[in-house]
């Protein structure tokens, strides 16, 4: 896979965070009951939705999978959130990403070049990956847009 990976610095910044844990069809009604908590709170997204995988499936099985559904607020949001939806903010920090366009259930492959990429230029992960879905719920699976990005560091 021949994969496009920016190297870039990601500012600090608030989530909105609702965490679960299983099956992932339940990613997009998770971000609609955190939408709808924002909207209770009149507080307004500065980004696209996202989640993140604490474990990787591959190792814990899906259904053992703790996942977050996030949406990026501004990062002097004020404020912890409560027992539905925790807001956490979150230092700069540098980043890896790139551009998946296809079916969320292909991801694995760009998770792997990505990881590749990251190897192969003397860098490592830090913390879990993260998928922004860049596409409105609508579009077709096969056209959808999710930028893969992950926190990396230079070993020391």
């Amino acid at each position: 896979m021949d994969l496009e990976v920016t190297r870039t610095r990601r500012p600090a910044r608030c989530l909105a965070i609702r965490s679960r844990r299983g099956d992932f069809a339940a990613i997009p009604e998770t971000l609609r009951e955190i939408y709808g908590w924002l909207a209770q709170h009149g507080l307004q997204p500065s980004g696209p939705p996202g989640m993140r995988c604490l474990q990787d499936p591959a190792e814990v099985g899906v259904e053992a999978c703790d996942w977050e559904a996030f949406v990026e607020l501004p990062a002097d949001t004020r404020g912890t959130g409560d027992e539905r939806v925790e807001l956490r903010h979150e230092p700069a920090v540098e980043i890896a990403t790139t551009l998946h366009v296809g079916p969320y259930a292909t991801l694995d492959t760009t998770y792997h070049a990505l990881g590749r990429w990251t190897e192969a230029h003397g860098l490592r992960w830090v913390g879990p990956p993260e998928e922004l879905y860049l596409s409105p719920p609508e579009v077709p699976e096969d056209q959808a847009r999710t930028q893969v990005r992950v926190a990396i560091v230079e070993p020391s």
